[in-house]
This record gives structure tokens, sequence and C-alpha cells, in this order.
């Protein structure tokens, strides 16, 4: 049986001004039978009718949200918002004084205040408890995966041969030196025989590492310096390089044996 869909609501990037008491716009309850392949649609804890659209003025920041924020990020976000409109709704819950609380989308919230746009498209959960938001909030964000960035950086170089880098800047959430990385792994020559060394910049003290792997030796290398720059919060340009010298220096307080 096929299922019919229904059209979501367009979002202009500049949606219209509208004034501080203006009611929540809702469409008309869809009617979808249950599906043989996916007994979820048509559950009432998944309604498409909990797509609304809600006036920025009636949502609130959740005083509870554990995310940092970052002024680089969020103006890039706002640029984004900009570029593509309102692409991910954000997830709400109902709080007293007729007003919504942000449980997914806080940082969009701030990027849409930015834009000082009225309205945004929001899922709402309707009247459930602050233990039942967090926990919702905690499954949405850790089961996001991490980059892999030897995949990511040829899509980047890609990109930027189409783009290019200033377009790409306005928008992507890596500064210039981050853009340069991306670049420089996109265009490694994977054929080089041996590990090469050269300097970054003329007067840098610097140094660039060439190797030759297999797709499979990048992947661990890849997952280990990864997994090391995300748990030490590693920033920087180097941030890649420390992550190798820490794995190295462990290497060097293991004993021979443990490689064979």
């Amino acid at each position: 049986m096929k299922i019919p869909k229904k059209k979501k609501p367009a979002v202009s990037p500049n949606p219209p001004t509208v004034s501080e008491n203006s009611p929540i716009v809702s469409p008309e309850p869809p009617s979808v039978p249950p599906s043989p392949v996916n007994p979820s649609i048509g559950d009432p804890s998944v309604r498409l009718d909990r797509m609304v659209e809600i006036p920025v003025d009636r949502l609130r920041k959740a005083p509870w949200n554990y995310k940092d924020d970052d002024e680089f990020k969020a103006s890039q976000l706002a640029a984004n918002l900009q570029r593509n409109g309102q692409l991910l709704n954000l997830i709400v819950r109902h709080i007293p004084g007729d007003l919504f609380e942000v449980i997914d989308g806080n940082h969009r919230l701030d990027a849409v205040l930015l834009n000082k746009w009225a309205s945004v498209i929001c899922y709402d959960l309707g009247e459930i408890s602050e233990r039942q938001a967090k926990r919702i909030a905690i499954e949405i964000n850790e089961t996001r995966f991490t980059s892999n960035i030897s995949r990511l950086a040829p899509i980047i170089t890609e990109l930027n041969a189409e783009f290019g880098k200033d377009d790409l800047l306005k928008t992507f959430p890596y500064p210039a030196s981050e853009i340069d990385s991306f670049l420089s792994l996109g265009a490694f020559d994977w054929e080089s025989p041996n590990p090469k060394y050269k300097w970054d910049d003329p007067g840098s003290n610097l140094l660039k590492l060439e190797i030759l792997l297999t797709a499979e030796q990048m992947e661990i290398v890849n997952s280990a310096l990864t997994r090391i720059i995300t748990e030490m919060n590693l920033e920087g340009k180097t941030k890649m390089g420390r992550a190798l010298e820490l794995v190295c220096a462990d290497s060097l307080n293991t004993p021979i044996e443990s490689f064979r």
C-alpha cells in the first residue's frame, strides 16, 4: 500500500513578520493508515500534525541545555540559514505561559534570532516532563556520528573547485586554516613511495608529513587521531599533529613484543 505523502510547509529564508500574539499555524491532521513496513507510521506519538509553525517570540531556550556556545559557529549557522532557509525543524515542549521550550535546536534558535525571523517550523512534543525532555535531547545529540576526515577532505576539495574557498568560508563551520588542511589532505599524493617532509610555509617552523597508507590503514589512523582530538578537546592548526605525537609517544613506552 502506498502511503500518501504530505507536503511539508515551505519556509522562506525571510518569513513574514507576525504580531506578538500570533496563533500557531498547524496543518490539518493527515489520515495516514498504519504501514506493514513501519508500524510507527500513524502512531499518535509520531503524527505529522505535530509539525507546527511557531512565532519566535513564544520560544524559550532550555536553561538545562548542556551544549557549549561558540560565537564563530553561531555566526556560520546564521549564514547557513540565510543561504538555505530552514532545513531542520526545532523540537519543543509546552511550558507555562502558553510558551514552548526548545529541546533540540537551541543554537538554531540563536541563529534565527540573529536573522530576525518571525517564526520557525517545530516538532511539538506537547506537555512532557523536563526529565523526558532531557532524555530526548541526549538521545538525539549523543547518537550523532563522528565525521571521517579522510572521506570528508575529498568532498571539501570537490566543493572548493565548484564554489571557491571564500564562498565556503561564509557558511562552513571551519576557519580558513582548517579548510586549507582539508584541501591539503584532499590533494594528498597517495602514490608517494616514502614519507616526505616539507615546510608548511616559507619561514614556518611547521613541517608537513606525507606517508603512503592503504585505505584500511587510513581508516584506523584517522579513527585513532579523531578519538584523541575529540576526547582531549584538541584545537588549532596542529591538533592532528599533536594527536599523532601522543600516539607515537605512548608507543615508545610499549614493549615492541606487543606489536608483533
